[in-house]
């Protein structure tokens, strides 16, 4: 999960920047299904980190890849027993 801290433009641009003609992006996105974003951890960084946090909406991420060339090739939710849960996104180049 970096999106969620960095944003979508910039993640994907410094991934297209680096990913090779046909190459993979694994995207994984916290979806909170209502859930407090940032879970109580006991790590201190983890707290601070915490106020910048952002959901991704899932639709825009990707929209935005396909802006970029981006072929969504799959996706899938894991659920956690929390309620939330990932969202993963592969694209090809």
């Amino acid at each position: 999960m970096v999106l969620e801290y960095t944003g979508i433009d910039k993640a994907l641009e410094f991934s297209i920047n680096n990913l090779q003609t046909g190459g993979n992006l694994i995207v994984s996105i916290q979806s909170n299904n209502g859930v407090q974003s940032v879970s109580q951890s006991g790590i201190a960084s983890v707290l601070k980190v915490g106020s910048i946090f952002q959901l991704v909406d899932p639709d825009i991420l990707v929209i935005e890849a396909k802006k970029r060339g981006l072929r969504l090739i799959e996706n899938e939710e894991s659920f956690f027993p929390n309620g939330k849960s990932l969202k993963t996104f592969h694209f090809i180049s």
